[in-house]
């Protein structure tokens, strides 16, 4: 009994995490493939897949990362140089 109660309980918990994560980190890619009327954006082509899956594959990371036991402040550095740079060359 108290094992299916835990169980349940960290199910709901990982949906809780997986809709946190999805309404609270945005990842948006501008990059288009094709010309004029015919160009769609990658970030529409990822939507139609799956909508926010590149916010919950920034979270894979992260979370693997973590997993592996890289410090938090050294993550946190990598991504504030990441999207620094992204912004730079245009592609956030």
């Amino acid at each position: 009994m108290m094992g299916s109660l835990t169980l349940g309980a960290s199910i709901i918990g990982l949906m809780v995490v997986g809709g946190m994560t999805a309404s609270m980190i945005d990842i948006n890619i501008p990059l288009k493939i094709g010309t004029g009327e015919n160009a769609v954006t990658v970030q529409n082509i990822f939507d139609d897949i799956v909508p926010q899956i590149l916010s919950l594959g920034a979270f894979g990371v992260v979370f693997y990362l973590l997993k592996k036991e890289v410090k938090a402040l050294t993550i946190l550095l990598g991504l504030a140089i990441f999207g620094i740079f992204g912004s730079w060359v245009g592609f956030f």
